[in-house]
């Protein structure tokens, strides 16, 4: 897993974060749609 996530959307950044606060509590709509929108979820891989 990555240490920092970066979002973009149309060549401009939605969110920067660590992975685990981007997916359990995402700032932006489009973020949180695109999370969303995996297949499966998001799985916690410690």
């Amino acid at each position: 897993m990555c240490d920092r996530l970066l979002i973009m959307n149309e060549g401009r950044i939605e969110e920067i974060g660590f992975p685990d606060e981007v997916y359990q509590n995402p700032e932006k709509v489009y973020v949180r749609r695109l999370i969303e929108a995996i297949p499966g979820g998001i799985r916690n891989e410690e």
